[in-house]
């Protein structure tokens, strides 16, 4: 009992910690610039609102879905040829580089709930970081390396059914 309940505290404690910390980040409405998808964080003003985006490890980005459950937004940003090989479990697909698909995948997005964004490598998660941050989502956190990185951490990948 005492090893179940660790297990699932210890994950939403870390989720709740994000939360706060991003949300309590110093700055107020300063943006600061997203130079490269290295950085560690960064947080950004939209409208008088103010979004984080935390770029994150493939152990934490792992913990940080497991944490949300159901309340996490995962999308996947690579182009349709990418996904084929394999997705992170509970992923939509929201094209970065098709200004349409992209539209459309994060259409139905709710800006209040933390959204997961990941791509091949981190440039283009972070490209679609921003840009969710710039239409007003309040949490968005970025997989650092993206699917390769995940994959090389040996994390668990699907084959995506029908029209992912």
């Amino acid at each position: 009992m005492f090893t179940l309940l660790r297990s699932i505290l210890g994950p939403l404690a870390l989720f709740t910690s994000a939360l706060i910390v991003c949300s309590c980040s110093p700055g107020g409405n300063e943006t600061t610039p997203s130079a490269n998808a290295d950085s560690s964080s960064q947080s950004a003003s939209t409208a008088g609102v103010q979004s984080a985006i935390a770029v994150v490890s493939p152990d934490e980005f792992e913990k940080l879905l497991a944490a949300a459950g159901e309340r996490v937004q995962l999308i996947d940003v690579r182009t349709q040829r990418e996904c084929v090989e394999g997705v992170i479990p509970g992923a939509v697909a929201a094209d970065i580089s098709d200004e349409t698909a992209f539209e459309k995948g994060i259409a139905a997005l709710d800006q209040e709930r933390p959204v997961m964004v990941y791509c091949a490598a981190g440039g283009r998660s972070s490209r679609a970081a921003n840009k969710l941050s710039e239409r007003g989502f309040n949490l968005i956190y970025d997989l650092d390396g993206g699917m390769n990185a995940w994959r090389n951490a040996n994390k668990k990948t699907i084959k995506p059914n029908g029209d992912f």
